[in-house]
């Protein structure tokens, strides 16, 4: 197996260090670099490339929505793991839907994260089990796009929710008919929606409601 190398992002320096210990304890995995703010995380995931980040999802604010927005512009370059004190089944949704590949507990064992690296090369999604129980026996609402959308994706979904053609709200916002495509393909995935009515229906009832 070729050489795991992980990045390390938390705002306590002494639990960077006892990851770091740990995950360089590990056979074949290497630490490539540790920071504690997010405008460092994207800074050294660029320049050290790392195939895994571990992340406490506080480093962004402890928002789990900017947590979300900043894995849909790191996740194409390396794998996210929330390293995180939530058990909150929508908070962890959003995570996972954005593009986070694992999710552990602060609290529960550094096992877990060799555990959420072999799921994830295995090409599975992890959620440890404390909060998989919760994720999965809790919080039916459907999805909410403020918490789980980009800015762009809202800007796209909210265009089209009003009856928009694509190459309108292509024009509108500055991007091409392929890209609107993208992102709606995007929105629907997050928001479990089956189709543009569906989307439209849903971006009618929000507006309603504002």
């Amino acid at each position: 197996m070729a050489e795991i190398t992980i990045a390390i992002a938390d705002p306590h320096p002494v639990i960077r260090v006892g990851i770091a210990s740990f995950c360089g304890s590990q056979p074949g995995w290497r630490v490539a670099g540790e920071c504690g703010g997010g405008k460092e995380l994207a800074e050294l995931i660029r320049t050290a490339q790392p195939r895994y980040t571990i992340a406490d999802p506080s480093i962004f604010d402890a928002q789990a929505n900017d947590f979300a927005q900043q894995i849909e512009e790191l996740k194409n370059r390396t794998r996210v793991i929330g390293n995180g004190n939530f058990r909150d089944a929508r908070r962890i949704r959003s995570l996972l839907r954005a593009g986070a590949s694992a999710y552990v507990l602060k609290d529960g064992p550094a096992t877990e994260l060799v555990a959420a690296v072999r799921a994830v090369e295995a090409g599975s999604t992890y959620v440890t089990p404390l909060a998989s129980f919760t994720l999965h026996t809790t919080d039916s609402e459907p999805p909410d796009p403020q918490a789980v959308l980009s800015e762009r994706e809202k800007q796209v979904f909210f265009a089209l929710g009003s009856g928009a053609r694509a190459r309108d709200v292509a024009a509108s916002l500055g991007l091409s008919p392929k890209t609107v495509d993208t992102y709606r393909a995007s929105i629907l995935r997050k928001l479990e929606l089956d189709g543009l009515a569906s989307l439209v229906r849903l971006a009618a009832s929000i507006e309603r409601g504002r």
